[in-house]
Parts: structure tokens; sequence; C-alpha cells
């Protein structure tokens, strides 16, 4: 079970340098309005990284002790 826990603590990693990645990128000047609208805005991303980075890192916890 140690490996399944690593995987979802990898899975917990990644998902905060690809959304810290396309926050920056999202962030930076931008000439179309249409780019301009985004589905979230940055704080409801950051909430929902934070969320998902927790709940994998418990989880990835939780089978590493097992």
């Amino acid at each position: 079970m140690y490996w399944y826990g690593l995987f979802f603590v990898f899975l917990a990693v990644a998902l905060v340098v690809v959304a810290t990645h396309a926050i920056r990128v999202r962030t930076k000047e931008t000439t179309l309005d249409s780019e301009k609208q985004y589905r979230y805005s940055k704080g409801e991303t950051t909430a929902f990284v934070f969320g998902g980075f927790v709940l994998f890192m418990m989880v990835g916890v939780f089978l590493m002790g097992w």
C-alpha cells in the first residue's frame, strides 16, 4: 500500500505544479477579450487546488501508513 500512497502524494504535488503554471500563464497580458474570461477567478482556482492537494495528501499519507 506504500506505493499507492506514494502515487497519491505524487498526484498532489503534480496538481500544485500544473495549477501554479496555469495561474501564472493566465494572468499575463492577453490581447483578446475572449482570453480574459475564465470560468473561475484566481481565488476560486487557488481554493480548488488547495482542496485537491489536501485531499490527495490525506489519502496518500493514509495509504502509506496502512
